[in-house]
């Protein structure tokens, strides 16, 4: 169970996660002036469903709350409209606003004609806006690649590597997939002065023609290497959470015929030293391969 849980939180690559940037939760930002209202339509686009379908509905129930104040103010101003009845012009405001109309109420003066003329109007902009908006969220291409839960220090040909895996989750293909793997960490200057560094760390192979099933990624570690301070896990500290390994993935997924992106960050933490990963795949009677994600994160001797 501990297994599908890790893979629900890290399956979707486009999640930002534990990242300790790139999410505006993760940064805390002095002296910037606030303008949300500038990247309203990105915050629309990037906030959760529950979010959105909530602010969609705040919007719709506040403009026909608008519209129903204004049709009560003119008593009388609707024919068959109950006297004072401020939820019979609320509903009536939803009828004008979604342009159904009922045929029992209908305006009665210029003042309420007026105002059933302009409310279809901002009903149309406002349906036209949301479905744009709920276009954009549902066609964006989302990549399903799943990264393993540690990644290792371990021996490989003779020599320390740092190893990591990889799968296509949804096992569409997946056109030439590149990897990135940078270690970030503080260092300091001769002078003394602290710096946030970014190490490229460069890998056996960093590129795949096609991506569809798994990718077992690897980083020779040389005496000169960023990495060739943590062939010694008593070296390393575990709770330094200012070092990590940031992995990027970039291909072009055939399906939507757009690029998909997804990201992983290795912590202290989540390196193990002198393992192995259990083996997922294998081949079945009828010729397909089966892969065994219960075991995707399990390490061997």
């Amino acid at each position: 169970m501990r297994t599908r849980r890790h893979a629900r939180k890290t399956g979707h690559g486009d999640e930002a996660g534990d990242f300790p940037f790139g999410t505006r939760s993760s940064v805390v930002a002095l002296g910037q002036p606030r303008t949300w209202l500038r990247d309203f339509y990105y915050w629309l686009l990037t906030t959760r469903w529950g979010w959105f379908l909530l602010f969609v509905l705040g919007v719709y129930i506040a403009i026909n709350c608008a519209f129903g104040l204004l049709f009560w103010l003119d008593q009388g101003g609707i024919a068959h409209l109950s006297p004072g009845s401020f939820w019979d012009a609320f509903f009536f405001s939803t009828e004008t606003l979604t342009t159904l109309g009922s045929g029992f109420w209908y305006p009665a003066d210029r003042y309420t004609e007026i105002l059933t003329a302009l409310e279809p109007m901002v009903g149309l902009m406002g349906l036209a806006l949301v479905t744009g908006v709920m276009f954009a969220r549902v066609s964006r291409p989302s990549s399903r690649i799943r990264f393993s839960r540690h990644a290792l220090i371990t021996q490989f040909q003779g020599a320390p590597a740092l190893v990591f895996r990889l799968a296509n989750s949804r096992h569409n293909l997946i056109m030439g997939g590149t990897l990135g793997v940078f270690l970030i960490r503080s260092e300091k200057s001769r002078e003394g002065r602290e710096l946030r560094r970014i190490h490229e760390l460069p890998l056996v192979r960093s590129h795949t023609p096609l991506f569809a099933l798994t990718w077992l990624v690897m980083h020779e570690i040389h005496p000169d290497n960023p990495l060739a301070g943590f062939i010694d896990p008593k070296a390393v500290n575990l709770e330094d959470r200012d070092t990590f390994i940031l992995v990027n993935f970039t291909g072009h997924d055939r399906t939507f015929g757009q690029a998909v992106h997804a990201q992983h960050l290795y912590r202290m933490s989540d390196l193990c030293w002198n393992r192995w990963f259990a083996d997922v795949m294998e081949r079945r009677a009828d010729g397909r391969w089966q892969i065994d994600y219960e075991r995707f994160d399990e390490l061997v001797d």
